[in-house]
């Protein structure tokens, strides 16, 4: 299987996820600018369109968090709004009326934002999930704040839909923190320690997640984009992904086959894409990129690493040193 390079920075997240807690530190006179020094990050031309790497990011707000506590977490994440976090996105639900619609717009939206995180809906249990899962592990630094962050942002987001009084009944967050048992009444239910974080959300039964027509003829690209999307998440299959399109397992199987195309070989190509940029990118280590592209188990990421490349993740990794 051939490696494909991209020379963009990966990794980043947009300055606008930063900013509240800037702004809520100068508010409150909070010292933030040593946390950020020592995390890298550009304190004098911090904006909303700058990109920055995600890993100095959740350093930056873990220390925070260990100088100040929970009230920050919570008093920061009660502000997560769509203007603060996309003008963009803001601007493109004026005119949408149906939760539905502003779904759709959100997944195209999400890469201005993070290309860390992954968004979809799904239904489970009876009900309607808007789903997220950042690709980093719960054990980083950081980690459990962004995640309430992420979650208030998402509820202020239905909110523009279903009225500023609407909150979820039910929630789901990865962290398993202790601390997430006093999380504020607007987050519903929670259930922790789960696989991703979501939000139980009010959509009709015959909604369809992935909206895709077979018929138009760039159907073919929207599939390849969606399957790059989505192959980070550990239990992306054709069934998933054929349930989220709407359409049988079957019919997804002969559409891509009239292509010349293989469901299995195109999901293996895009972790194969992601895993050889991160080798190549980052200073990451072998476990830590392994997650990032969907497996939660090293050993298997290993053995699919050593069948696609005919070499291991870090002998792959040297063979660039050496170019």
């Amino acid at each position: 299987m051939k490696a494909i390079h991209k020379t963009h920075q990966v990794l980043v997240t947009s300055a606008s996820n930063l900013l509240p807690f800037i702004d809520y530190c100068d508010q409150q006179g909070l010292e933030w600018r040593s946390s950020a020094q020592e995390c890298g990050l550009p304190i004098e031309m911090l904006i909303p369109e700058q990109w920055l790497p995600t890993n100095d990011v959740m350093r930056f707000l873990h220390k925070l968090d260990v100088r100040y506590g929970d009230k920050i977490g919570f008093d920061v994440v009660g502000k997560a709004t769509l203007a603060i976090l996309s003008p963009g996105l803001k601007l493109r639900l004026q005119n949408i009326t149906s939760l539905e619609q502003a779904i759709q717009v959100l997944l195209d939206e999400i890469s201005t934002l993070s290309n860390h995180v992954t968004i979809w809906v799904e239904y489970r249990d009876q009900s309607w999930w808007l789903c997220h899962r950042s690709c980093y592990r719960p054990q980083n630094l950081g980690f459990e704040l962004a995640e309430w962050f992420r979650t208030q942002a998402l509820i202020h987001f239905c909110q523009q839909m279903l009225g500023e009084d609407w909150n979820p009944n039910k929630s789901k967050l990865v962290s398993s923190n202790l601390r997430n048992r006093n999380l504020p009444p607007r987050f519903g239910q929670v259930t922790l320690d789960c696989e991703y974080g979501a939000i139980q959300v009010p959509l009709d039964t015959h909604y369809r997640p992935l909206q895709v027509d077979v018929a138009r003829p760039d159907w073919f690209e929207s599939v390849s984009t969606l399957i790059a999307s989505y192959s980070c998440l550990p239990w992306f299959n054709i069934d998933w992904f054929a349930e989220a399109l709407g359409m049988t397992r079957r019919t997804l199987q002969r559409n891509l086959k009239a292509r010349g195309l293989v469901f299995k070989q195109m999901k293996e190509q895009a972790r194969l894409n992601k895993a050889t940029e991160l080798l190549a990118s980052t200073d990451l280590s072998v476990a830590e990129i392994s997650w990032q592209v969907g497996y939660t188990d090293l050993s298997n990421f290993n053995r699919a690493f050593k069948k696609w490349m005919g070499m291991t993740a870090p002998n792959y990794r040297n063979s660039l040193l050496s170019i």
